[in-house]
């Protein structure tokens, strides 16, 4: 564009034809190569030239002799031909962009209309800067007299492509809304789409929404998009959620939830305006969390008992998006926790004998740490420590802890095992015990200890007692 910047600039007074064929020729160089535009000399000239066909157009009111002082109020007729010239203009580069896709269905002429949006759309703002003066002295004008159907120069390009090819496009069989869907579609079943392709047409639906007034509105992004685009959504969800909930196992249904619920929040945030997006991300976790929880619910004791700890945390993760979604799991841990403890202690009587005040303490000790170190795993790395699981852990170990006696034959209580560990460890450890071996045992105790009743545990041990102040 070497030779348009350095073509003589026309001069206010210049006829209109001179004038229109600068300006149009840096129109075109503009409205061609967006991204290259023009140089500064160029888009220099641009300006200037149509600053100083303004500038001429105005004509200052009021005689050399008249008392009234002269001022420029007039404009003569140069401008409303120069926005005629405009609107052909505009119109003639938009109709042969829509020929050009009369042969185009579907997915190509989705991504046909987003690329030359894109164009379209860049190229409008350089124009525009390049026509500041003219909206600033006959646009405004123009408006402050109630002309209301002139509109700065973006505004008027935005509103023809609207008129001439948006609108036209969307009263045929190729309608650019449904390809949209599908291509979003396309991506929630895991297919590899192109994402700006969407992101360009939303973009265009939402700059659209101008009305004949020049008000922006979301009237168009919200007919054309947003209304199918929910309604595509919750007919896909309710339609998946069935079918997962029919032939897969619960393990796969977490697994499958979760991950469309990732993509979906993607798919959410590109595709809806941030005060949108709750309603809809609400409704998809209705009909796959909502409306499937009881299934979650009966199901989770089949998986703490299978130690599947990924779906559990891929269960929590998922109920506690619902309020009160949790709340069935938490008596459910409590007891398979508290019949996973006794289960421990009884095994052990069963192998060992009637007597539990004869076997070891360690083993008692050992067994129970086991107990109490998997569940507490659990609450804290797939359940995030959530209070209300750690209050029903607790309340689990205290009770197998605590129970007046030991399954089986024995009356011993395993609290009174638990003390006589500790005293063996403190009687043995100045002599055979190293200090790590020791402080290793005590550690263990006193995390048994710490799930049951202090008052159970030191209530009548004289010895312990004196052994602790040895």
């Amino acid at each position: 564009m070497a030779a348009y910047a350095e073509s003589p600039i026309p001069t206010g007074d210049a006829d209109f034809q001179t004038i229109w064929t600068f300006i149009k020729q840096g129109m075109d160089h503009i409205m061609t190569n967006p991204q290259e535009s023009l140089t500064n000399n160029g888009y220099m000239g641009l300006y200037t030239c149509v600053y100083n066909f303004c500038n001429g157009s105005l004509i200052l009111s009021g005689a050399k002799n008249s008392s009234k002082p002269a001022g420029r109020t007039r404009l003569k007729p140069g401008c409303p031909e120069l926005y005629s010239n405009l609107v052909q203009y505009f119109v003639g580069y938009i109709v042969k962009i829509r020929d050009a896709s009369d042969s185009l269905t579907n997915e190509a002429l989705l991504r046909y209309y987003a690329r030359e949006w894109d164009r379209y759309s860049m190229s409008v703002t350089h124009v525009d800067r390049a026509f500041k003066p003219f909206n600033r002295y006959w646009v405004v004008r123009k408006t402050y007299e109630g002309k209301n159907h002139v509109y700065p120069v973006s505004t008027l390009a935005i509103l023809l492509w609207k008129r001439d090819f948006f609108v036209s496009l969307q009263k045929t069989s190729r309608n650019i809304t449904p390809s949209v869907l599908k291509l979003i579609e396309a991506r929630r079943q895991g297919e590899n789409t192109d994402e700006s392709v969407v992101k360009s047409v939303l973009n265009s639906f939402v700059s659209l929404g101008m009305d004949e007034n020049g008000e922006a509105s979301l009237g168009v992004y919200e007919e054309h998009f947003e209304e199918p685009f929910v309604a595509a959504t919750e007919m896909f969800y309710v339609t998946e959620s069935q079918v997962l909930s029919a032939k897969t196992t619960l393990s796969g249904y977490l697994k499958r939830a979760e991950e469309i619920l990732r993509v979906e929040k993607d798919h959410i945030q590109l595709c809806l305006d941030t005060n949108k997006r709750e309603r809809l991300t609400s409704r998809c976790e209705q009909l796959l969390v909502r409306d499937h929880a009881e299934k979650m619910w009966d199901g989770f004791q089949q998986l703490l008992e299978n130690d599947q700890e990924e779906d559990l945390e891929r269960m929590y993760r998922l109920l506690a998006r619902n309020p009160g979604g949790l709340d069935p799991l938490y008596p459910k841990f409590e007891a398979v926790v508290k019949h996973a403890g006794q289960v421990a202690i009884a095994n052990l009587v069963r192998k060992d004998g009637p007597n539990v005040g004869v076997l070891k303490p360690k083993l008692y000790i050992d067994t129970l740490f086991y107990v109490y170190h998997k569940y507490q795993s659990i609450v804290e790395k797939r359940f995030n420590s959530n209070k209300a699981f750690v209050s029903a852990f607790g309340k689990a170990c205290q009770s197998f802890i605590n129970s007046s006696t030991a399954p089986g034959e024995s009356t011993s209580k395993v609290s009174q095992i638990l003390v006589n560990q500790v005293d063996g460890l403190l009687r043995k450890s100045s002599e055979s015990l190293g200090n790590g071996e020791l402080e290793h045992g005590l550690n263990q105790t006193a995390l048994n200890l710490g799930a049951g009743s202090y008052l159970e545990v030191y209530r009548g041990q004289t010895h312990f007692s004196d052994s602790l102040h040895c």
